[in-house]
């Protein structure tokens, strides 16, 4: 196994086991765990992990299925064939994330923020369906 490779399984290992919210924290983890790691190659293992932040802390996004992932969603309102959700801050990049890899034919890509979700839709019945889907949680 390559160094990036381990690095990067004791990364998934640590955000599963820990809380941690900055790439500081993630650096001083694997310190810890006789892992010699710089700022610049945690924040490449994050991107090539796809890593999201929910809650203010990092996440592996959930597996591409009709579950969103486990955020609240405060709000979501229809314009025209685009659907705005607005979800608790820090959670609309997994939700953003988990619904552009699902697959669901009703959506042509996602924007996401902090705390809102653009959700361009094929239609306003699709946009209808994302919607009520995402009502059902």
């Amino acid at each position: 196994m390559s160094e990036a490779a381990a690095r990067r399984d004791a990364i998934r290992r640590l955000i599963a086991e820990h809380a941690l919210g900055t790439q500081a924290e993630l650096v001083e983890r694997l310190a810890e765990a006789g892992i010699n790691a710089t700022q610049s190659s945690v924040s490449r293992d994050i991107a090539h992990l796809g890593l999201v932040k929910a809650g203010g802390r990092y996440v592996i996004p959930a597996a591409s299925d009709d579950t969103p992932p486990p955020v609240r969603i405060l709000e979501a309102a229809p314009a025209d064939a685009i659907a705005v959700v607005k979800v608790e801050p820090g959670t609309a990049p997994a939700l953003g994330l988990h619904l552009d890899r699902s697959d669901w034919p009703e959506i042509v890509g996602t924007v996401a923020g902090d705390d809102t979700v653009i959700v361009a839709c094929r239609s306003k019945q699709a946009r209808n369906a994302v919607l009520a889907r995402l009502s059902r949680g």
